[in-house]
């Protein structure tokens, strides 16, 4: 800062004399304004060097508060550290946290130079832990810095900053009081020169007077009236000439002393003037500020500077944490992990054959003429499960796939939907197909040891014809559960009967899946179960899959009532998941029917006109499907197949029905095998939920949000149907098919539907829900939304339809 005082004001064009005056008059209340002005930047200056100095000591205390509480922190994961440290290392030290971790860095680094394993007696830190330490270290060194910080700033910038203030407060008042009495003496000298030059015009205005009175009486000019007083008056006319020249003659004499008393006023306040523009006010201005600006530079600098230095000490800290999460290796750590705790992780429990009691027999399969036809059976079965699980796991890592595509969408488009719902279920699914893997490695295991014993599947291929003696056999092999009546069990213990003797064959299904047995049971007939259900509601019946049933009534809207053979157990289970085996009825039930589609003549040539307008030949990206029932026509327009055809899919649209709503149970497609179009019931085929997964998937990446919210409801109910029942996985015994949607659920009470009460208020938050308030009467429409914990209903008070909580409602 330089040392020189500030440059005065430059003057403008000297002020004429004849102002003096009115200046003089205005001079005491300018420089009073001066006077103000610069008491006044003098204390704005001491009040921002004040607000400085209070902003960095209520900034210090905070920091201070937060060191302390930090240091606090570290000092109770410290604790936490060394607990863990002692529990990596397999048992306790007794020695305290900060020794525990100096005894492994020096282990570490002994390990590090001899390449030696962990010493006796001294815990090896794996290297996370390793880090968590050095985090805690440097977060422990920056509060202890912080604190130091604190208390070096507290003493060299806001102590001094706050003296400097009250003292620099006192001196702007003691200075403006010393410079009232140079600026009244300032305003003295104006008012002497107003005065002197008012004489001087005085002066010389009788000066001229008296000389012009002179000059008329030499020149003889009077006026009348002085013509007249000197006619009467006693004194002459040289008399009268000799007394004007001695008035004008003092006059004059006047003038020149008064225009020399101006003329030394006018010199004194111009050098006053001067003097006090150009030294003294520059001077009491530099006073006035005093030491402000270098004390205002050093406090801010000081306190930059000792961050700065704080900072770069952090930074240092910081990154070598940064370097230390460089020896995180998560297969060494793992190594190390089992290693210590070998006694919990021996390793895979791999067993060597032994021969039980007497038997010498060899490690080896044995094959005879009946234990070869079960070996074979067993195979054909493996190498379904088999497929069976490869396909779930293929859907599965499919399904994965497709929520994380989600995911990423919902993350850069938040209006669609919440990323973690799709990464919820993704785990679910991930766990899911580790358990699948673990499924196949153990089967291909099985395949493998079969096949290699030389049992092949053909090898059960054959004519049945059971004996007592024959089932018995079985019973014995553990193949009892393959009586039941299964085309892939009949082939399966089709070799038994070589070594058994034939007796009368078990009934043989037919292609639709219908058979007749010998005798008719009570009721209208016997079914098969072909995938598991857990009942729903009371009035529902739970079964597993292969169990046989009792057929008490038909099918009515997708359910089929019916009982356990030999106990009292009653109740409703969906027509889709059975297969008829008897049946007293004139027509069986063989599959799930779906809603037929329109019967007026304009529906049937809407659907003849739009399969007429597909081309032969298949679109891009077509899908097919396979046909599980046989299925003939019921009106003009459908698509007739046995079970087995390939059936291309050439449109999912649905088709209009007679009210003007929509039949989506029918899909537009070409059986390859006669070549023939027209519309089919997709639920009677293979890999339809493939097909209807993949185009979810697909429009939740793709729609918009209320698209994207429908992709992901369609998503879960594909999910619900593909993990119905007891298992994960679950398939029918031979066909290996998809489980089927299940039926809208049954109606309660005389009215025909299922209601409910509204026990709590609830708004709807977007399209597709439905508010309710307490005690609204509910009419369900649905209970399988996708969710577990939504329905479907109609509100009976306002009319309005939509998805509801459950768990706020309560039956009627």
């Amino acid at each position: 800062m330089s040392p020189h005082p500030p440059a005065a004001p430059v003057p403008g064009a000297p002020l004429l004399a004849s102002a003096a005056p009115a200046h003089a008059k205005a001079a005491k209340s300018l420089y009073a304004g001066q006077l103000a002005r610069l008491t006044s930047k003098a204390d704005e200056d001491a009040a921002l060097l004040d607000h400085t100095k209070e902003f960095l000591r209520r900034k210090l205390e905070i920091e201070r508060d937060a060191a302390e509480k930090i240091d606090k922190l570290v000092r109770s994961y410290n604790k936490i550290a060394a607990a863990a440290a002692a529990s990596a290392s397999g048992a306790g030290t007794g020695k305290s946290p900060a020794a525990v971790a100096a005894a492994a860095a020096e282990n570490d680094e002994g390990d590090a130079a001899t390449g030696d394993a962990a010493s006796d007696g001294v815990p090896e830190i794996k290297p996370t832990l390793r880090v968590f330490n050095a985090l805690l270290a440097e977060s422990e060194s920056r509060a202890k810095r912080t604190l130091a910080l604190c208390d070096s700033l507290a003493s060299t910038v806001v102590d001094p900053a706050r003296d400097f203030v009250r003292e620099k407060q006192a001196a702007t008042a003691k200075s403006a009081e010393l410079w009232r009495t140079t600026q009244d003496a300032l305003v003295g000298t104006l008012f002497t020169l107003s005065e002197r030059r008012r004489e001087y015009e005085d002066a010389a205005k009788h000066a001229e007077s008296a000389a012009r009175k002179h000059a008329d009486l030499l020149a003889g000019k009077t006026s009348m009236l002085s013509s007249v007083k000197a006619a009467f008056s006693s004194v002459s006319d040289e008399e009268r000439l000799s007394k004007s020249a001695l008035k004008a003659k003092n006059a004059a004499r006047r003038l020149v002393d008064a225009r020399n008393a101006y003329l030394l006023a006018l010199a004194s306040n111009n050098a006053a003037q001067a003097q006090y523009w150009a030294t003294e006010l520059p001077a009491f201005m530099h006073r006035l500020d005093g030491e402000f600006h270098p004390t205002f530079a050093q406090t801010v600098a000081n306190s930059a500077s000792a961050e700065a230095d704080a900072l770069e000490q952090a930074r240092a800290a910081a990154a070598a944490v940064v370097d230390a999460t460089g020896e995180i290796d998560r297969d060494v750590e793992q190594a190390r992990f089992l290693h210590l705790h070998a006694k919990v992780f021996p390793g895979a429990a791999v067993f060597a054959h032994e021969p039980a009691a007497s038997d010498v027999a060899p490690a080896e399969l044995v094959l005879d003429e009946v234990s070869k036809v079960v070996l074979a059976t067993a195979l054909m079965d493996l190498k379904k499960r088999r497929q069976i699980a490869a396909k779930e796991w293929d859907k599965t890592t499919k399904e994965i796939a497709g929520l994380e595509q989600m995911a990423k969408v919902y993350e850069k488009n938040p209006e669609f939907g919440n990323a973690t719902n799709p990464l919820d279920s993704k785990l679910a699914l991930e766990l899911q197909a580790v358990h699948l893997s673990v499924q196949l490695k153990a089967i291909e295991a099985q395949v493998a040891a079969l096949e290699d014993a030389g049992v092949s599947v053909t090898s059960a291929v054959s004519d049945l014809t059971l004996t007592s003696a024959t089932i018995d056999a079985a019973k014995l092999a553990g193949m009892d559960s393959l009586v039941s009546p299964s085309t892939s069990v009949g082939a399966g213990l089709a070799g038994l009967s070589a070594a058994t003797g034939p007796v009368s064959s078990p009934p043989t299904p037919s292609r639709s899946g219908t058979a007749t047995a010998p005798r008719d049971p009570p009721g209208i007939g016997k079914a098969r179960v072909l995938f598991a259900y857990t009942a729903q509601e009371p009035s529902e019946l739970s079964v597993r899959e292969g169990q046989v049933l009792t057929l008490l009534e038909p099918d009515v809207e997708g359910w089929t009532k019916a009982a356990v053979p030999g106990t009292s157990t009653v109740g409703f289970v969906p027509s889709g998941y059975i297969v008829t085996l008897s049946s007293t009825n004139t027509t069986p039930i063989t599959s799930p029917a779906p809603t037929r589609r329109p019967t007026n003549a304009s529906a049937s040539s809407a659907a003849a006109a739009a399969a007429a307008r597909k081309a032969a030949s298949p679109p891009p990206g077509a899908v097919t499907v396979t046909a599980l029932f046989d299925y003939t026509p019921q009106e003009s327009g459908e698509l007739a197949f046995r079970a087995g055809d390939a059936l291309r899919v050439l449109d999912r649209g649905a088709t209009a029905d007679e009210s003007g709503g929509t039949t989506p149970e029918w899909w537009l497609g070409q059986n390859t095998r006669t070549g023939e179009q027209g519309l089919f019931p997709y639920v009677f085929t293979q890999g339809w939920d493939a097909v209807v997964a993949a185009a979810t998937t697909t429009a939740a990446v793709t729609a918009s949000s209320p698209r994207a919210r429908s992709a992901s409801s369609t998503t879960r109910s594909v999910r619900r149907m593909s993990t119905a029942g007891d298992s994960a996985s679950v398939r029918s015994g031979g066909t290996g098919a998809s489980v089927p949607p299940l039926p809208t659920p049954r109606a309660n009470g005389s009215s025909g539907e299922m209601r409910v009460t509204a026990l709590f208020e609830y708004a709807s938050t977007c399209d597709g829900e439905m508010s309710m308030a307490v005690g609204d009467t509910i009419a369900v429409t649905s209970t399988r939304t996708g969710s577990d914990a939504w329905w479907a209903g109609r509100n009976l008070r306002t009319g309005a339809a939509g998805q509801f909580p459950k768990d706020y409602t309560a039956p009627v």
